[in-house]
Formats: C-alpha cells, structure tokens, sequence
C-alpha cells in the first residue's frame, strides 16, 4: 500500500540550511534507501527565525523552538510532507498539530570541549559557548572558567576557534560525528567548500569528550527525529507516518520521552539551565538530571526496574522533578 501511495512521488523533507542539518538529512534519505529503494526524496531548504538572528543569544529570544517553527510552517502550508529535527530543538510538549513518527536510534550523549593543539587543557580560562546549561555546570566543576557567548553553526564556531578568535568552545558530540561522516561527493557544490574546511579545521584542534558525570546532556540530545501533521495520520490522507515509522527506535523513544517529560514540569530549556539524560542498563532505567534555579543546583538520580516502566513512568519522572525543585 505505502509503495503504490509514494511510487512516483517525491516525498518533500524540510531541513535547515545549515552543514550539519544537510549531513543529517541525507543521512536519513539513505537509511531509508536501503529498505525503500523504489521512494524519490527532495529536500526543501527553510530558513528559521534561529538562523535568521545570529546577534541575539538562544535565551534572549521570547519565544521557544526558534529552529523548529519555520520548518513546521513548511508543513502546515503543503510546503513539505516532513521536516527532520534534532529533538533537543523542539519544545515539550510538541504542538498538538504534529506527530514525530520516527524517532532514530540514539547517538552518543556527550558534549566535547575543543581547544587547539599545542594547547594544555589545564591552561584553559575562557569558554565559549551559548548554552546556560553548559555554562552553569560547567561552571561548578570548573569555577576558574568565565564563559564568552557564541552562536553559528559547527562550522563557524570551529574556525572561529581556530583563527584564535576563541580559546575553547563546547559542542555536542553527535553534530560533530555526523559532519565527520557526511561524504563530500554527496554535497552540493555549493556546500562542498564548508565541509572541506570543517574537515581541515577539525585536524587543527582537540576534541575531548566531558563525561555525562561532568556535564549531563540536554534532554533529547543526540537524538533525530522526523515530524508531520497529525492530520496525516488522523484522517488517513497519507500513509506518509507509517511509512517513516519503520526506523522508529522504541528504546530510543522510551529515554527520550522521560527526558521530555522532565523538561516539560520543570518549565527546563534556554531559560532554566536543565540536563537530564535517561537510558536502560541492564534490567532497569536511570534517570540523572541537575537543574540550576537562582543560582542553586540541586541533582537527581533515580532508577526502575525495567519491567514497572509502564506502570511507574509518572513516579519515577515525579521523583526526579520533586528533587530538583526541592520537593515544591
């Protein structure tokens, strides 16, 4: 049915025009190549209000998901039939008029400090970065940090390191991996020059990673997922969310989805510095997450057995939050 529906149509896939959201998204269309050869994609470039205003830093814009609404435009307008999203990005909970039908298996958590080589890790004094996450935690394992605000994509924040015009800055490793990875023949021409220089500038710096034990990752972190209209499912016009839902990646999903949660009650984000990081080790679930309010950081690490997940989600996420916000 899906085949007969999509045969001779091209599904249309919203993305940001940045190096990094171009890597992810083909690397999605050829995930889906692979157990669906006989479906045509065609990306659809959509500049977001995020992109648009690189002078304003992340916590200074009034409104929420400032990467995701332009490409849920795309969507409400016919524009595209999906948009591809790191989930970090959009806000809890979702607006009600879309579904994310897929949600990829989960990347590497971790963010990553860089810093050129020649350069002593203990030396360092400055960092720059955009997230009030990584500044107030980082900040209380490193309290002889300061931080410096920087916005750009991968790209430009790396060469920005390597022209000197920064000492250190913090990414998440996942961006990194995925740009890493991304082939050059598989670039349009007129991105071919970024993803060279990224390489190059890459081989100038040290990439070392910060443990989740020192920096816990923002919720839904190194995680993709692809979002549609809800009425696509809802009145069966398309058969577009099923389609996607074949590399849907439940356990994935299940972390996630407690991590949201917890943002979601704790009101977390660009504006209250929150990580939370949520997975299954062996037969149960740990939920870590540390919060910063009014200048106080309180943590909280608590675990279920895998088996009562279902019935105890709402405790466990319960627990966590009361812990953060002192039992408010």
């Amino acid at each position: 049915m899906i085949k007969r529906i999509w045969r001779g149509k091209k599904i249309r896939v919203a993305t940001r025009k940045s190096p990094l959201a171009l890597a992810q998204t083909k690397m999605i269309i050829r995930e889906f190549k692979k157990i669906l050869p006989m479906l045509d994609w065609e990306i659809v470039f959509v500049l977001s209000h995020g992109d648009m205003d690189m002078g304003r830093p992340l916590h200074g814009f009034s409104q929420v998901g400032v990467f995701v609404k332009a490409l849920e435009n795309a969507l409400l307008k016919g524009e595209a039939d999906c948009a591809i999203h790191c989930l970090k990005d959009i806000p809890s909970p979702i607006d009600p008029r879309f579904i994310l039908p897929c949600c990829f298996k989960r990347e590497t958590v971790e963010d990553v400090i860089l810093y050129r080589k020649g350069f002593d890790f203990k030396k360092i004094q400055k960092v720059s970065t955009g997230s009030l996450r990584r500044r107030a935690f980082l900040g209380e394992t490193f309290p002889q940090w300061t931080f410096e605000e920087l916005r750009g994509n991968i790209n430009t924040r790396i060469s920005k390191l390597v022209n000197k015009e920064a000492e250190s800055i913090v990414l998440a490793q996942a961006g990194i991996s995925r740009l890493k990875c991304f082939e050059i023949e598989e670039v349009e021409v007129n991105q071919k020059k970024d993803n060279l220089l990224f390489k190059e500038n890459l081989d100038k710096v040290i990439v070392q990673t910060l443990p989740t034990s020192t920096l816990l990752p923002a919720p839904g972190q190194g995680c993709l997922v692809i979002q549609c209209l809800k009425i696509q499912q809802e009145e069966n016009v398309s058969s577009l969310p099923a389609l996607l839902n074949r590399l849907h990646h439940e356990e994935t999903w299940e972390a996630v989805g407690l991590e949201r949660k917890v943002m979601e009650i704790i009101e977390g984000g660009c504006r209250s510095p929150l990580g939370c990081f949520a997975r299954k080790v062996d037969q149960e679930w740990i939920v870590e997450a540390i919060l910063e309010r009014d200048g106080m950081i309180t943590r909280s690490k608590r675990q279920l057995a895998k088996e009562q997940l279902s019935e105890r989600k709402d405790q466990l996420i319960q627990q966590v939050t009361q812990d953060l916000l002192g039992g408010a």
